[in-house]
């Protein structure tokens, strides 16, 4: 109680003090749909009133009725907690907008901008959907969605304004609207986004922070984000999915993409190995599903990176590549293409596993490996030289032995050496070989013994 002996200047100092924390204790709170109503917009569809500025919408328990909008309204965030609050269907009535203003990357049981995330969904199973445009407005610059648990949330509407960070664990986000919010990044391991509409990831770049799954939904997707993998990702599902901006490795020594869509993958914008300032980095595509590249690969960074195949498909390099650090198939039975001149870069090839197949063809002037680069297999490898001419390499070294300078191909080929590992009607000029550890032996003996006869008679 206020004492009405104060003087009046400091009665209402107080009064105003009292005041304020009235307003801001009213706004700070959760406000629960009571699933008797559907307006959202009116406050007896809601314990405690409507939610509004600095207030959480609450949904606690499964959907009897659905709230639709039928005016704009701010909001910190959307909860649905608990493992029954699923069901919901967010709908308006025309065009009304829903402004989310929440700051906190988790917001497990916030009531307010500073504790609640943009839209919270705990439920371990079932679907919300959310079919109103969203305005992302938090001051921090970036809004979160988490999904965590293994349920799923459906973003129809289209979002704009601040960057989105997606956050949770074995759950789904499924974003299918027309979004133009400023990028977009998944932040913590184990979810799922499910890209369904080729503007899905906003305006900028779509990074992906932690080891993630990502799948095209309603059918094939063209992405036109920067993409930077900085977790290692799985591309999942049936749709075919195409990165027609640059795809950059980053973060790790050894970054993976593991592509098992039934639709295989496409990269066709840049590829960087590495982030800038790296070096020797390694860059690992894996997976049951064939992949495309046919933009340029490129080192990326500030020395040489390795590219290695891994999967067990085919991989097939489509433009003239700049990248150092040579080429690697690790797996049996994988299959890496180079349809261009100098599609395998610079560096050297090396065919580890056995069983495994390089296919050279489709060049104008048949340079697919660089002329000072080694071609290193073993005897059970294949080399299609599915074209008319010549590639001229370093070495030529099968089961770690080098071999000889001369010409190599297909037997009944016409070449100087036919080799049964080689395919096709092409050539593969061989201009440098290592000898082997006798033959130095033997070449030092020989030059010992020449200088001591040179000796003998000076």
């Amino acid at each position: 109680m206020i004492s009405t002996s104060l003087p009046v200047k400091t009665l209402f100092c107080s009064l105003a003090i009292v005041s304020v924390m009235t307003i801001g204790t009213a706004q700070a709170a959760l406000k629960t749909w009571n699933n008797t109503g559907t307006d959202f917009n009116a406050a007896g569809s809601w314990t405690g009133g409507s939610p509004s500025g600095n207030n959480v919408a609450s949904f606690n328990a499964a959907a009897v009725t659905q709230p639709k909008l039928s005016s704009p309204v701010s909001v910190s965030g959307l909860f649905f907690s608990g493992t029954g609050s699923s069901g919901y269907d967010i709908t308006n009535t025309t065009t009304e907008a829903l402004t989310l203003t929440g700051t906190s990357t988790s917001g497990s049981s916030g009531t307010s901008d500073s504790s609640a995330a943009a839209i919270r969904n705990e439920i371990s199973s079932g679907t919300n959907t959310i079919d109103v445009p969203l305005v992302l407005s938090s001051t921090s610059g970036t809004s979160t969605f988490v999904q965590s648990g293994a349920g799923t949330l459906v973003v129809n509407g289209a979002i704009s304004g601040n960057a989105l960070s997606l956050r949770g664990g074995a759950g789904v986000i499924q974003l299918n609207g027309v979004n133009s919010f400023a990028a977009a990044s998944i932040d913590t391991a184990g979810e799922t986004l499910v890209i369904g509409n080729n503007s899905a990831l906003g305006a900028g770049t779509f990074t992906i922070n932690s080891t993630s799954t990502i799948q095209a939904g309603g059918g094939s997707r063209i992405i036109p984000n920067a993409v930077v993998l900085a977790g290692n990702t799985t591309i999942s599902g049936v749709n075919a999915i195409t990165f027609n901006g640059s795809v950059t490795s980053s973060g790790s020594n050894s970054r993976t993409l593991t592509v098992s869509n039934t639709g295989g993958a496409t990269l066709a914008g840049n590829v960087f190995l590495q982030e800038a300032a790296a070096t020797g980095r390694t860059f690992t595509i894996l997976g049951t599903s064939a992949v495309n590249i046919t933009g340029v690969v490129t080192d990326g960074g500030t020395g040489p990176a390795l590219l290695k195949y891994t999967g067990s498909n085919v991989l097939t390099l489509n433009n003239t590549n700049t990248y150092s650090g040579g080429t690697q198939e690790t797996i049996s039975g994988s299959t890496i293409v180079a349809n261009h001149d100098g599609a395998l870069g610079s560096g050297n090839i090396s065919l580890t596993a056995a069983t495994v197949t390089l296919t050279l063809q489709n060049g104008a002037v048949n340079n697919y490996i660089a002329n000072s680069a080694n071609l290193s297999l073993l005897n059970t490898d294949t080399v299609n030289l599915n074209y008319n001419g010549t590639d001229t390499i370093g070495e030529l070294i099968i089961n770690n032995v080098a071999q000889a300078i001369g010409t190599y191909g297909a037997v009944g080929s016409g070449a100087m050496n036919e080799l049964p590992e080689f395919m096709g009607t092409g050539f593969l000029n061989v201009t440098a070989s290592i000898p082997e550890p006798a033959t130095w032996m033997l070449m030092g003996v020989g030059l010992l013994l020449g200088a001591q006869r040179l000796r003998r008679k000076s």
